[in-house]
């Protein structure tokens, strides 16, 4: 039978490789650690770290299948015995040599996965920095303790909310006037070094990101800041912690409000394309849309969830509210070399809109690769026509996967 707990864990584990975060941040001479998570279908499988920008031609540190001794600037291990899975790197005696790309990757007999991830080391030991994930509760509050550097003790701090830096929007300031009733306040400890972003009366409608940030006097691009994810969850069993509750719990604050598989779709001159968003339950009834342009403030709004749709459209878009995961699934027909460009999933919100980023190219034939990195630059690579097929099964639809994928794969 398929019961709800078959179900979250299936959701849980829905990813084949990912991290918290593709941006991890270390302080010369100390070290850190980066955890990747994997399907259990991998768990005898070989983990590696791989450093290098190119996936190709990157350098493997370590992997779980030799000896180590304890003493390794890279060390590696597999926590193959819970769940959720995980791999964990750790990176020693950081220098500034060390910053770059790095890759978290798993051997297969075909395609290896692998997660693209970017090492930055700093010599200040403390300019901004907090956790990267804090959990509420529905109508609870929660408080953000964000570390500085003291010579910032006079500059304005503020909480500022949304996925991208550039166009989050600021919640609160220290320079502003404050209340206790307030839904967000900032507490300034100058002193310390620390100040407290404090979010009471929670509601789903918080789960997002957020930035910690110090004003430095010039543009907001020039601002110190350091980014978190905030979840909030109902509670679901108020008397005993069951397994149930604890999978319920890693669902929500595992899982990103809007996600996608990659970032990158491919199709062919007069074919179709299909991506399928997966989204947070609690926007299950919100509208739903895809949008074209780089900018996110100018993007163009293709088509609705709430728009109706007669079948023979270019762009149409799905929502599947009755599974989970829940994903909407939009789908491009006829496509031209102009449909090559930057496009959103997004959901809309009282608040900022949740959206990610994704980007469309369209081939004449030529079977080509599109990295992106960082989301700005694009890099294109000939890749042989096994690679291709196995790449266009990772993320296209799952009707088409059942059809053709396993039967190349």
């Amino acid at each position: 039978n398929v019961t709800l707990l078959s179900i979250l864990i299936a959701v849980v584990f829905a990813p084949g490789l990912s991290v918290t975060s593709n941006l991890i941040t270390g302080i010369e001479g100390g070290s850190v650690s980066v955890s990747c998570q994997y399907d259990p279908c991998y768990t005898k499988h070989v983990k590696y770290w791989c450093r290098g920008r190119e996936r190709a031609s990157c350098k493997t540190l370590v992997q779980t299948d030799t000896p180590q001794t304890g003493g390794e600037k890279v060390s590696i291990i597999d926590d193959h015995g819970n769940l959720p899975r995980f791999f964990t790197v750790t990176v020693r005696r950081l220098e500034k040599k060390d910053a770059g790309w790095y890759w978290c990757a798993i051997q297969k007999a075909a395609a290896d996965e692998r997660m693209p991830l970017y090492l930055t080391v700093t010599d200040d030991a403390s300019s901004l920095s907090t956790e990267s994930a804090f959990t509420g509760l529905v109508g609870g509050s929660v408080n953000v303790p964000c570390h500085y550097d003291v010579k910032y003790r006079d500059h304005v701090k503020y909480w500022c909310k949304g996925y991208q830096w550039t166009y989050c929007d600021i919640l609160k300031q220290t320079d502003s006037t404050h209340h206790d009733s307030d839904k967000i306040s900032i507490s300034d400890d100058r002193t310390g070094g620390v100040f407290i972003v404090t979010m009471r009366r929670l509601d789903k409608e918080d789960t997002a990101w957020y930035w910690c940030a110090i004003k430095l006097g010039g543009t907001k691009e020039a601002d110190q800041h350091f980014y978190l994810y905030l979840t909030v969850t109902e509670v679901l069993f108020s008397n005993n912690v069951t397994l149930l509750s604890v999978l319920i719990a890693v669902v929500f604050a595992g899982i990103p409000s809007l996600s996608v598989t990659s970032n990158l779709i491919t199709g062919s001159k007069g074919g179709s394309a299909s991506v399928s968003c997966q989204y947070a339950q609690l926007y299950t009834e919100h509208v739903k849309y895809w949008c074209r342009g780089r900018e996110w403030a100018s993007c163009e709004i293709l088509v609705r969830t709430d728009t109706p749709q007669t079948g023979g459209e270019k762009v149409s878009i799905s929502d599947d509210k009755g599974k989970l995961p829940r994903f909407f699934t939009v789908t491009v027909r006829g496509l031209e070399k102009n449909d090559t460009g930057w496009y959103w999933c997004a959901i809309q919100k009282a608040a900022a809109d949740e959206r990610i980023l994704l980007y469309l190219t369209v081939t004449d034939g030529k079977e080509t690769l599109i990295i992106l990195v960082k989301y700005l630059n694009v890099h294109t690579y000939p890749i042989s026509s096994e690679v291709y097929s196995r790449m266009l099964c990772s993320y296209i639809t799952a009707a088409f996967m059942q059809k053709i994928c396993n039967k190349l794969l």
